[in-house]
C-alpha cells in the first residue's frame, strides 16, 4: 500500500519529472466519478480525463505497481502524468469536494468547520476550537478503529498521524499552528490531571470522555521535544467487556484458559507489543472469571473498562504495589494487577501466586523467552518463577485480508502447489487490503519439562493454517514466521527470486 509515500516523495519528484504549470491540467468531473475520492487520497493520484477507453491520471509517481493498481479499481487501461506533490495537492481540492470521509479531507475541514458543541459532554475541551478539533479528531477515530493518534509538532506546524489495524495513516501537511497546537495541548493535560509547566519532563495520564452516552478512557503519553512536547493517544480497543469467545482464539487456548481459572492458583503472565491486544484479553479473562464466580480484584492504571461485579481500583504507577497488597487483604480468588513495571510489583504478585491466589498480568516483552528474562531483570528468582508461573502467553495482532479484493499470488502458488493470495484494495476494507485483525498466541505452560516450559499450541502450524486458508497474505506470513524461525531465509528468496 502506498498510503501517503507518494506526498511525502518530494525530492525524488522534483528532479526526476518535467514541471507541468498547473493551468495546463485539465480536470473532469466526469474523470472524477470513475476514481473515487477514497482511493485518490489514499494513493495520492488525480483522474485528469478520459479518452478512447483510457484514463488520464496526474500523480508524483509513474511506477508500474501504481498503474495496475488503478487499472483495477477504474477497469480501464491508465496512463499517468507527472505532476508535482504540491500541484497534486492543488488538484485534488480543486476536484473533489473536502467533506469526503478520509483523513485527509476530514482533517482539512474542521478548522474551517468546527465541531458542533455536544450537550451531554462533561470535558471542558468543548469551550475552545482547538478543544472541538480534537473532539471531532476522536469521532473520526471512533468511527474508522483507529487505535492511537499522534501529534507531532514542527516549526512549520503540528502534524497528525493516526494507527489503523496496525498501518499508519499521516496527513501530508501540517494541520494546527504551533500557537493552537499548544493551548491544545494545555487542555489535555488539564483533563489528563497533569502538571501545566513541566515542559522538559515526560508525562502520561487518562482523560475520561463521555459524549453520547458513551464512556471512553483515553491514556496520554506526552514526550519533550525540540520546538515542543510531542503527544500520543491511545484508544480503547473495544466499547464494552468482552467474551474470550469473541476473540476469534483456537479453541484448544479457550479451553486452556477456562481450565487456569477453575484451579485458580499460579500466575498467568500475557506479552506481548503495544497494541498487540493484551488489554483486550486481559479484560476477557476477567469477564470469564466473573461467569465462574470468581472473587476477582483489579489494580489498574487506568480503569479502562467497567465490569459489574468485579471490585475495580485505580491509582498511580508510584501506588501500584502498595494497592495489590491492599488488595490480597480482601482475599481474591483472582488478582490482576495490571502491568508489571517494577520489582516490587513484580515480587508481590509472584508472592500472591505462591500463597494460592490467581494471578494475571501482562508485561511487554517480545517473545516468552524474553518475559523470562524481563522477570529476571526484576529479581525474580527462577526458582521462584517455576513454582509461581502457570503459563505465559505471547500475544500479537496480524492484519487479515479483506475477502471482497483478495488476489490469487500466481508466482507463491505455482511454487507451493497450491492457492495463496495477496491484498488488493475496495470500498470494503477501506482501500488498505485487509479487514480487521486476528490474534496470533503462542502459549507456554510453565509448569513442564524442568520448568523451562512446554509450547503447548504450535504458533507456526496455526500461521501455515492461515496462510493456506487464504486468511493471510505472503508477506504477514513471512514477517510473523521470520520472527519465530531465522530459517525462512530460503523461503524469501524462492518467493522473491523464483527460478
Amino acid at each position: 500500500m502506498l498510503e501517503f509515500f507518494l506526498f511525502q516523495n518530494k525530492t525524488s519528484a522534483a528532479a526526476t519529472v518535467a514541471q507541468t504549470p498547473l493551468p495546463a491540467l485539465s480536470l473532469s468531473k466526469k474523470a472524477a466519478d470513475i476514481l473515487p475520492a477514497t482511493i485518490a487520497f489514499e494513493y495520492g493520484v488525480v483522474p485528469l480525463y478520459e479518452y478512447e477507453d483510457k484514463l488520464l491520471c496526474a500523480s508524483p509517481s509513474e511506477s508500474i505497481e501504481l498503474k495496475q493498481l488503478l487499472s483495477f479499481h477504474c477497469n480501464r487501461p491508465i496512463q499517468l502524468r507527472a505532476v508535482t506533490p504540491d500541484q497534486l495537492q492543488e488538484l485534488l481540492y480543486a476536484l473533489y469536494s473536502p467533506d469526503d470521509q478520509t483523513l485527509y479531507g476530514l482533517l482539512r475541514t474542521i478548522p474551517e468547520q468546527g465541531v458542533q458543541e455536544d450537550p451531554e459532554s462533561q470535558s471542558t475541551l468543548t469551550y475552545s476550537a482547538e478543544g472541538r478539533f480534537f473532539l471531532s479528531l476522536l469521532d473520526y477515530s471512533f468511527a474508522h478503529v483507529i487505535s492511537d493518534i499522534h501529534l507531532l509538532p514542527h516549526p512549520c506546524g503540528t502534524y497528525i498521524k493516526v494507527r489503523r489495524e496496525g498501518q499508519f495513516l499521516e496527513h501530508p501537511e501540517p494541520i494546527l499552528s504551533l500557537s493552537s497546537y499548544a493551548k491544545l495541548l494545555q487542555q489535555l493535560k488539564i483533563e489528563a490531571s497533569l502538571p501545566l509547566y513541566t515542559a522538559a519532563k515526560p508525562g502520561s495520564g487518562s482523560i475520561r470522555y463521555t459524549a453520547y452516552g458513551e464512556a471512553r478512557v483515553l491514556r496520554l503519553s506526552i514526550l519533550p521535544g525540540p520546538h515542543a512536547e510531542s503527544v500520543v493517544i491511545r484508544l480503547p480497543a473495544c466499547k464494552h467487556t468482552p467474551e474470550l469467545s469473541q476473540l476469534t482464539l483456537p479453541p484448544r487456548i479457550i479451553e486452556y484458559l477456562k481450565n487456569y481459572l477453575r484451579q485458580r492458583t499460579g500466575m498467568l503472565l500475557i506479552c506481548g507489543p503495544t497494541g498487540g491486544g493484551k488489554t483486550t484479553l486481559l479484560y476477557a479473562l476477567i469477564q470469564e472469571a466473573l461467569k465462574q464466580q470468581l472473587h476477582t480484584i483489579t489494580v489498574e492504571d487506568p480503569v479502562e473498562l467497567d465490569i459489574p461485579g468485579v471490585c475495580q481500583t485505580e491509582c498511580t504507577r508510584s501506588e501500584m504495589a502498595e494497592y495489590c497488597i491492599a488488595a490480597l487483604r480482601h482475599d481474591p480468588d483472582l488478582l490482576v494487577p495490571g502491568e508489571i513495571r517494577d520489582a516490587t510489583t513484580a515480587s508481590i504478585a509472584f508472592d500472591a501466586a505462591l500463597s494460592g491466589h490467581g494471578v494475571i498480568a501482562t508485561v511487554h516483552a517480545g517473545n516468552a523467552q524474553d518475559a523470562r528474562e524481563r522477570l529476571q531483570q526484576f529479581g525474580i528468582a527462577t526458582s521462584c518463577y517455576h513454582q509461581a508461573l502457570a503459563a505465559i502467553i505471547h500475544i500479537q495482532l496480524i492484519p487479515r485480508l479483506c475477502s471482497y479484493c483478495s488476489l490469487t499470488h500466481e508466482t507463491a502458488s505455482r511454487i507451493c502447489g497450491t492457492s495463496l493470495r495477496q491484498r488488493s484494495a475496495c470500498s470494503n476494507c477501506n482501500f488498505t487490503g485487509y479487514s480487521g485483525q486476528l490474534p496470533l498466541i503462542e502459549l507456554q505452560d510453565s509448569r513442564g519439562s524442568a520448568g523451562k516450559g512446554a509450547t503447548i499450541f504450535n504458533t507456526k502450524s496455526y500461521l501455515e493454517k492461515l496462510l493456506y486458508a487464504g486468511t493471510i497474505d505472503i508477506d504477514t506470513y513471512m514477517r510473523i514466521q521470520s520472527t519465530y524461525d531465522k530459517t525462512t531465509t530460503e523461503t524469501q528468496r524462492m518467493f522473491t527470486h523464483p527460478e
